[in-house]
């Protein structure tokens, strides 16, 4: 996480490079993520293939425009001895988000079908969140009367840095795996909705225009057609780690 402090500043002089804009130094580190992401690491053919074996199982491009959105709830488990991170009380927001989204794609594609039939994918560490997250989409879909497309994975919620802990069998692998698939869903959806979570961060940053930075993004309690915009026009306004509002 780059901050624009002079040490910063000092240590490229000192390498030779040009000298960085202080405004623009966070744009500048999430494409040095961004560039670093996309030269050193790329899905295998077979994963791949099995990437897009999961968005048709998930039904994710069957929109007239074949884009859709993708949403990251990082709820936090017991059961991966965390506390609560993004709790149920937020599921309005995640959803209302996810419904910006979701008019955003259908007016950027000028679809005149409505917002609503572009498909959501959730990724979530909890059942509980999941299905709040369909209650309350389903809500907001349904008083336009329309129906919500909602995608989730049928895979067990896996931690992927935590898979020490558990038993070192062919059953982790496939779990590590499964939970990859859904990284990579993040990275190929045309929106992400994200969390304060690495995990949708790195995806977000994974799939930045790797000159600009321009990826249509916004964090579930930051969500605005302003921030919207600017994430894919003037990325440099549009941090990846900005503050956290509110007691989250």
């Amino acid at each position: 996480k780059v901050r624009a402090d002079a040490r910063f500043t000092e240590v490229f002089r000192k390498m030779g490079a040009p000298e960085l804009d202080p405004e623009k130094l966070i744009l500048e580190g999430q494409l040095l993520f961004t560039q670093g992401f996309k030269l050193l690491f790329a899905f295998t053919p077979p994963f791949a293939n099995d990437v897009e074996s999961f968005e048709q199982l998930l039904k994710l491009r069957k929109a007239p425009h074949r884009a859709y959105v993708a949403v990251h709830w990082r709820y936090g488990s017991k059961s991966f001895g965390d506390a609560v991170r993004h709790g149920l009380e937020l599921a309005p927001m995640y959803a209302a988000c996810a419904k910006q989204m979701m008019q955003h794609v259908a007016t950027a594609h000028g679809a005149s079908t409505p917002a609503c039939s572009t498909p959501v994918f959730l990724a979530t560490d909890d059942d509980a969140a999941r299905n709040a997250f369909k209650d309350e989409l389903s809500k907001l879909c349904t008083a336009e009367g329309a129906a919500a497309a909602i995608a989730t994975s049928p895979h067990e919620p896996f931690h992927v840095e935590r898979g020490h802990k558990y038993k070192q069998d062919r059953s982790v692998e496939k779990r590590h795996a499964d939970t990859w698939a859904e990284f990579a869903l993040l990275m190929r959806a045309e929106c992400v909705v994200s969390s304060r979570s690495g995990f949708s961060e790195m995806a977000v940053m994974g799939s930045m225009d790797v000159e600009t930075g321009s990826r249509c993004w916004a964090r579930f309690d930051m969500c605005s057609e302003e921030h919207i915009n600017a994430a894919i026009h003037h990325p440099e306004q549009a941090q990846i780690f900005p503050p956290v509002n509110g007691p989250i």
